[in-house]
């Protein structure tokens, strides 16, 4: 659940107000975003956002949840789409 939100349906919109972005080394590696509640959600447009990809960086944005039943990277992961992701001046406890 991230920030009070628990989508379960697929395009239900997760608000993030504190994720830290996670860099993992698998299969020639990826980025991931975990929420301050411990959720882990992976992004199918991270590429978009390469100015973000930085192993511990905190950002806030506004994902949409997928559909996806198998993807090579999942470890527990939601499957998402970034919607709006910016950099987060300050990280939130």
């Amino acid at each position: 659940m991230a920030d009070d939100n628990e989508p379960c349906e697929p395009n239900a919109t997760i608000r993030l107000n504190s994720a830290e972005v996670e860099r993992v080394d698998l299969e020639g590696g990826y980025f991931r975003l975990r929420a301050a509640d411990g959720s882990i959600y992976l992004p199918d447009n991270f590429g978009d956002f390469s100015h973000l990809q930085q192993h511990g960086l905190h950002v806030q944005g506004v994902l949409r949840k997928r559909d996806v039943r198998f993807d090579y990277r999942m470890g527990g992961e939601v499957q998402v789409h970034i919607v709006s992701l910016r950099k987060m001046e300050t990280a939130l406890e």
